[in-house]
């Protein structure tokens, strides 16, 4: 086997304290090591000397030439002024950096800079999906630059018919349309769940409930799609005057029901907007 790393009678101390004294071992091609020994002994110390963040009193650590080491800490350091994501790409790695630079591009929908990154003369199509694609029943929102031809666009989005409906829409209208369709499904779940607590208080066990619930939604939002009437006119087709459907009718109207909707809507594209830089 090729010998990737070769540790020669190492010897590590602090102070009168001796970590570890001697030790010699070797990784080769294919193999996994698992450092095992009680706290204190100088596991994380012995990994740091592997990859160069300590010094060591006495011995040999020989890497095969040209091999790259990876190496994740124990409590990795960040200034305290990154967001997550930049943490994420905290990086001197070129590749790291210029994922790091891509994703900004990509979040900032700055395309003069992901056309220096991709190469002014590449075809770039974004696509932003939500969950349900996972059971083909996604709305995709799909975008492209100019240099991608409509039969190309027309051979993508019909790669996509399978996980759900592929909508092209312009870029500067991609950050609130993904708030409709990609926030959008958590805030159906929370409808769901919400009926579902509803059919449980009046007395439906939870499986019950949550089917009446969930399937209800689906014919629904299916009816809505496929009828040419508009959702309030089929609203106002389920509702018999003086009649039950009516009284809850009401009392979503009384609690502004728009108003909850669109304040939620609203305060996603804030972020969304807030995350993008913009």
């Amino acid at each position: 086997m090729i010998s990737y790393l070769q540790i020669d009678r190492l010897t590590k101390s602090f102070g009168d304290l001796v970590l570890f004294e001697n030790i010699t071992f070797g990784v080769a091609q294919g193999q996994k090591i698992g450092l095992i020994a009680k706290n204190g002994s100088g596991k994380t110390t012995l990994l740091n000397i592997i990859a160069g963040k300590e010094d060591y009193d006495s011995g040999e650590v020989v890497f095969r030439k040209d091999l790259r080491v990876g190496y994740l800490e124990q409590s990795p350091s960040y200034p305290e002024d990154l967001t997550v994501l930049q943490a994420c790409f905290y990086s001197t790695n070129e590749t790291v950096q210029l994922i790091a630079a891509y994703e900004e591009a990509l979040a900032q929908e700055d395309h003069a800079r992901l056309e220096e990154l991709l190469g002014a003369d590449k075809k770039i199509i974004r696509i932003m999906p939500n969950t349900p694609v996972a059971i083909g029943e996604g709305m995709i929102l799909c975008t492209a630059n100019p240099l991608v031809t409509k039969a190309e666009l027309a051979e993508f989005t019909d790669a996509l018919e399978y996980a759900g409906i592929c909508d092209m829409i312009p870029e500067e209208k991609i950050d609130a349309a993904s708030v409709i369709s990609g926030c959008g499904p958590a805030f159906m779940f929370m409808f769901v769940s919400a009926f579902e607590e509803a059919g449980k208080a009046l007395g439906l066990d939870g499986e019950k409930a949550r089917l009446y619930a969930g399937q209800t939604m689906l014919g629904a939002a299916g009816l809505a799609l496929s009828s040419k009437e508009t959702p309030e006119e089929l609203k106002i087709k389920v509702c018999s005057p003086g009649g039950t459907t009516i009284e809850g009718v009401h009392s979503f109207e009384q609690n502004e029901l728009s108003r909850i909707v669109l304040e939620a809507a609203q305060a996603s594209y804030r972020r969304t907007l807030e995350l993008a830089g913009k």
